[in-house]
C-alpha cells in the first residue's frame, strides 16, 4: 500500500533531509505525540554526543578498544584489542568514562544496539561507535533502556542513512531522537532493576574464564614458549601422510602439543563422538517461527540466542534438513571466518538448524561429557589444533574431516580411572553459567516492555502499523 504526504519546504530545510523514511506518517504522528509528552531530544538531555576513532592497534599496548562487534544490547563482549598511551594522549576525547553510553552506529543487524559502561579500565571507542556523554539530570540507565525500547528502535531506524549494507547514524541523528518522559516513581523503580541485572551479568563476565583455567590447571601446559627456531625441517614421510604443504601445519608448537597428547593418552574426536558435520545454508525468513544459529552465533563464552535469524517452519521441517536440527547439548564449532574454531555448547530445548558455517558436534554421552568437550575444544588445546588444520588464508576454514582427527585429553584420577566426579562438575558450573546468561536476557526483555509500558498514553503498536 502506497500513499502520499505533503511536508513543507520548512521542515525540509530544517531537517536537511529528504529521505522519505522520515516524512511518513506514522513518524511523524509519534514525533508530534512525543513532543506534546514534555519530552525532550537526546541532544538536550546529554553534554556530549560523538563518534570514537580508528584506532592505531598495538598487541603490546594496554588500553583496550571497544569495537563495535563488541557493544550488544545492555552488555559489552570483554575480547578487547589493545591501543597505547600515545594514542589515547593524540586523541584523549575517545577515551570511554564510567557510565558513557556506546551506540553502535553502523552496519545492518548491529546499528542501533547500545551498553552503559561499566568496567573499570582504561578505554577508547572505535570509529564505528558513538559516545553519549553526561546525561545532566537524567539517568543514563534510563536512556539505555528506552534506545533498546520499541520507541528508540524505531527512531533510530528511521534515521539512519544509506540503502547499502553500510548503513549509518550520526552523532547529530542520534540527537534529534526525542525520548519520552516517565513518572520519577517508575523511573527509579526501573533503573534499580536494571541496575541490578547489568551489575549480575557484569559479575558473572570471569565465571567461563574462572572455569577454563581449572582446564589448565588439570592439564599443564606451555603455550607461551618462544621456540629460537626460524626454520624446521620437515620430512617427506610427515608430508605424505598429512597431505599438508603449508608451513603452518609443522609448528614446533604442534609437534610438542602432539607429543603432550601422546603421553597424556588423548583420544581422538572421532572415538568419542559421531562424525562432524556442517549446517545447512539456510533460506532466511523474517517471519520464520524457528531460528538458525550461524557462526556469528557463537561466541567465546556463550552462544547468542537473542540474535539468531529466522527460518520458516516448512524448511525446517524438510526431511533433507532433519540432521540440520540442533539437539540439546550438542557441540557447535564456529568454521568459516575470523574466530574459526571457537566453540559452544547448546543448552536449549527449542527448534534451530545449524547453518553451513557451523560444524555440528554430537558427543556419545557413553563416552565424553558435552560441556567438558565444549570447554576443551575453544581453549587453547582445541584452538591450537584449530590453527593448525585450517585451511586458507583470507577467508579461513576448518573441515569436519580435520575435527574429527582432533586429540581429547580425558582427566584421569590416581587410579588411572576416568575422573567422572571432575568433568561432573565442570559441567555444573558451565551449566549453570549458561542458564544465567538466558536468565539476563529475559530480564532484560521483561525490563525494556516495562519501560514501554510506563510511557503515558503512548501506545508503541499504534505507530507500527
Amino acid at each position: 500500500m502506497s500513499y502520499t504526504n505533503i511536508i513543507s519546504s520548512k521542515s525540509l530545510l530544517f531537517d536537511k533531509r529528504l529521505d522519505p523514511e522520515l516524512y511518513q506518517k506514522e513518524y511523524l504522528n509519534l514525533i508530534s505525540k512525543l513532543k506534546k509528552n514534555n519530552s525532550q531530544s537526546i541532544g538536550r538531555i546529554a553534554n556530549k554526543i560523538y563518534r570514537g576513532k580508528l584506532p592505531s592497534y598495538d598487541d603490546k599496548g594496554k588500553i583496550a578498544v571497544i569495537k563495535s562487534g563488541l557493544v550488544m544490547d545492555s552488555f559489552i563482549k570483554d575480547k578487547y584489542d589493545f591501543t597505547n598511551e600515545s594514542f589515547l594522549k593524540k586523541f584523549p576525547d575517545i577515551e570511554i568514562k564510567f557510565l558513557d553510553i556506546l551506540v553502535n552506529s553502523t552496519g545492518r543487524g548491529t546499528l542501533g544496539r547500545s551498553s552503559i559502561f561499566l568496567r573499570n579500565i582504561k578505554a577508547v571507542a572505535d570509529g564505528h561507535l558513538t559516545l553519549i556523554r553526561d546525561c545532566k539530570d537524567s539517568s543514563p540507565f534510563i536512556l539505555n533502556l528506552f534506545l533498546q525500547s520499541a520507541f528508540g528502535q524505531f527512531q533510530i531506524n528511521k534515521l539512519y542513512r544509506g540503502s547499502s549494507g553500510q548503513i549509518e547514524i550520526y552523532p547529530e541523528d542520534i540527537a534529534n531522537i526525542i525520548v519520552p518522559n516517565i513518572e520519577k516513581s517508575k523511573a527509579q523503580l526501573i533503573e534499580k532493576n536494571y541496575k541490578k541485572i547489568l551489575l549480575e551479568y557484569e559479575n558473572s563476565l570471569n565465571e567461563y574464564f574462572d572455569i577454563e583455567n581449572e582446564l589448565y590447571d588439570r592439564f599443564s601446559f606451555n603455550f607461551e614458549e618462544k621456540f629460537k627456531l626460524k626454520s624446521f625441517k620437515v620430512s617427506q614421510k610427515e608430508i605424505l601422510n598429512s597431505k599438508r604443504l603449508d608451513s603452518n601445519f609443522y609448528k614446533p608448537l604442534y609437534k610438542k602439543l602432539d607429543k603432550y597428547f601422546l603421553i597424556n593418552n588423548s583420544f581422538k574426536l572421532i572415538d568419542l563422538c559421531e562424525s562432524p558435520y556442517r549446517g545447512v545454508q539456510p533460506i532466511y525468513d523474517d517471519n520464520g517461527d524457528y531460528n538458525v544459529i550461524n557462526s556469528k552465533n557463537i561466541k567465546k563464552t556463550e552462544i547468542d540466542y537473542v540474535n539468531a535469524k529466522k527460518i520458516s517452519q516448512s524448511f525446517y521441517n524438510l526431511d533433507e534438513n532433519k540432521k540440520f536440527r540442533i539437539k540439546k547439548n550438542d557441540v557447535l564449532m564456529y568454521s568459516t571466518g575470523a574466530y574459526v574454531g571457537q566453540t559452544n555448547i547448546f543448552v536449549k530445548d527449542e527448534k534451530f538448524i545449524a547453518s553451513n558455517h557451523v560444524t555440528l558436534i554430537r558427543p556419545k554421552t557413553d563416552k565424553v561429557n558435552s560441556f567438558y568437550l565444549s570447554l576443551f575444544l575453544n581453549s587453547k588445546f582445541g584452538l591450537c589444533q584449530t590453527d593448525k588444520y585450517a585451511s586458507g588464508s583470507a577467508q579461513r576454514e576448518i573441515y569436519p574431516e580435520n575435527i574429527s582427527q582432533y586429540n581429547v585429553l580425558i582427566p584421569h584420577n590416581k587410579d588411572s580411572k576416568i575422573d567422572n566426579l571432575w568433568m561432573k562438575k565442570i559441567s555444573e558450573r558451565m551449566n549453570k553459567f549458561f542458564k544465567s546468561k538466558i536468565e539476563f536476557y529475559t530480564k532484560l526483555k521483561y525490563l525494556i516492555k516495562e519501560y514501554e509500558n510506563s510511557v503515558s498514553d503512548l501506545k508503541i503498536k499504534d505507530y507500527l502499523n
